[in-house]
């Protein structure tokens, strides 16, 4: 049963992230990415939409490849003034970022999508994909 519901939640979040990722979801196509989540990274790139990557974190260094992008500061504390100067499209990240940084992007216009990890169930979620 555990692994039934493992495989529910793998097929949400690669659901939801493909249908971000794809722009159905917002007027235009999403074609700048930052993202500051190891889990979040290997996801789009398992996706095929590694091309729109154009910041990780520090911490993101998987698939290879990756970590020739540039680094969009550490995890759960990015470089905001590099990342505005990137001028993404969407930031995603989870829960554990600086609230501060996450209303910053809101402000400057920019997307941002916050995945919860608060417990262990979260993480468990976020890393099964």
């Amino acid at each position: 049963m555990f692994f039934i519901k493992m495989k529910c939640r793998k097929v949400f979040y690669c659901g939801m992230l493909f249908f971000l990722l794809c722009g159905n979801c917002f007027s235009a196509e999403v074609k700048r990415v930052v993202s500051l989540s190891p889990a979040v990274t290997e996801l789009i790139c398992h996706l095929g939409r590694g091309s729109v990557l154009v910041a990780r974190s520090s911490v993101c260094n998987y698939p290879a490849g990756v970590e020739k992008l540039p680094s969009a500061g550490d995890f759960a504390r990015p470089d905001t003034a590099k990342i505005l100067a990137l001028k993404p499209d969407l930031v995603i990240s989870n829960d554990l970022i600086v609230p501060a940084a996450a209303e910053n992007f809101r402000r400057a216009g920019i997307r941002f999508l916050l995945i919860p990890c608060r417990n262990m169930t979260d993480y468990c979620k976020m890393t099964a994909l």
